[in-house]
């Protein structure tokens, strides 16, 4: 804090030398103290700034890095975007693969029950004609066991007749 200055007029020429030159004194001692406040506040401001230039320098470091990190992340993001579109695609492919192939399943599905069925028509006829044979057979061998025991008869007639005759 100052003092006073006393108006000009009384500072100059009404005060004697001495007096003048402790006035000055104090103003100089005064000034004196202000200029160290002020150095002092600015050797503070100087830490202070510096403090904060490396608090700056140190958050500038971080920036950079994850400037870094988030370049490594995009190019790692675009990597799998463009894995996601070949899955993509070779899935849309795989999709195609397999209704082709349940296509053809099913045409050979159809084709093979066409198959079946007309096997086991085939199967059935045969098996009718096999039957009929069969039957013609049975009668056909039927007639003829009739007529060797017919014939088996008559002999067996005339065997008895002769063995009457012969032993008589």
């Amino acid at each position: 804090m100052s003092p006073k200055r006393p108006p000009k007029s009384t500072f100059v020429s009404e005060k004697p030398l001495q007096e003048q030159i402790g006035y000055f004194t104090i103003l100089m001692e005064d000034v004196r103290d202000q200029v160290k406040l002020l150095a002092e506040g600015q050797g503070v401001l100087d830490n202070k700034v510096g403090s904060l230039d490396n608090r700056m320098n140190s958050l500038d470091g971080r920036m950079n890095s994850l400037d870094d990190r988030m370049g490594l992340l995009g190019s790692r993001m675009d990597s799998l975007d463009s894995r996601m579109g070949s899955l993509d695609s070779r899935v849309g492919s795989l999709d195609s693969r397999v209704g082709s192939l349940e296509q053809r399943v099913e045409t050979y599905h159809h084709e093979l029950k066409g198959e079946i069925q007309f096997t086991q028509m085939a199967l059935k006829a045969t098996k009718d004609e096999l039957n009929k044979k069969i039957e013609g057979v049975e009668k056909n061998l039927s007639t003829k066991i009739d007529s060797v025991v017919e014939i088996v008869k008559r002999h067996d007639q005339e065997i008895s007749f002769l063995k009457l005759a012969v032993g008589k």
